[in-house]
Parts: structure tokens; sequence; C-alpha cells
């Protein structure tokens, strides 16, 4: 029992995987990266399909996903339609290195007391 659950597990880690790759091999805003992820993908599907399976249910899983790849690389590429790329957002907080927004107030070290008086001194006697 538990042989055929690590397998159904395996078999739900190699589709995500194979979905992962195909989303980057279409996604992704670097040319490389699409260019690198499709050509894993045709090598994985050749791989696929010469894999002997040692059971019905490997050969249907291996089968559907080399199929799946091969739909996925012989779809028509749109040239036209943009890479969606969104910048991410600021950080919050100010910049390392900033004071941030209470730049108006006094820095922490500074006192309104003189750090010396002389009338401190003089009135003290010797």
């Amino acid at each position: 029992m538990f042989r055929r659950l690590d397998r159904r597990v395996g078999n739900a880690e190699e589709r995500v995987l194979v979905d992962r790759v195909m989303w980057l091999a279409d996604a992704s805003p670097n040319g490389q990266v699409r260019a690198i992820a499709s050509l894993k993908l045709s090598k994985l599907a050749a791989r696929l399909k010469a894999a002997v399976n040692k059971t019905e249910l490997d050969t249907a899983q291996r089968t559907l996903m080399a199929a799946d790849i091969k739909r996925f690389l012989d779809r028509p590429i749109d040239l036209a339609k943009p890479i969606p790329f969104a910048a991410p957002d600021a950080p919050p907080g100010a910049p390392i290195g900033d004071v941030g927004y209470d730049w108006l107030a006094p820095a922490p070290w500074y006192s309104r007391a003189p750090a010396f008086s002389w009338e401190y001194w003089e009135e003290r006697p010797m």
C-alpha cells in the first residue's frame, strides 16, 4: 500500500514539475530562460516516450505528460502577446541609511542643555 502511495505522490510531483517548466517556457520575461525551459521539455518528452514502465499507471502517466509537452511545444506562438511583467513593490520603511520620516526631529544624541556650562564650574566652590 505504501509503495502505491509513494508512487502516486511521485506522479503528482512529476506533473507539478512539468507544469512549472511549461509555465517558465511560456511566461518568463527572460528569453534565455524560455529557451532553456523549452529545450529541457523537448528532452524530457523524448525520454518519457522511450522509458520502460513497470506498471500500467506509470505508462499512462508518462504517456500523458509526453503528449502534453508535445502539444505545448507544437502550439502556435503569438509574438504580439506582451510578456507580463510587474515590477515589485518598494519594501516598507525608509531606504537603508536614511533616517526616514522623522528627519525634522533632532538627532537622538542632541540635547538642548549645553554639554559644558561655565556657570556650573563658577558656582562650585573648590
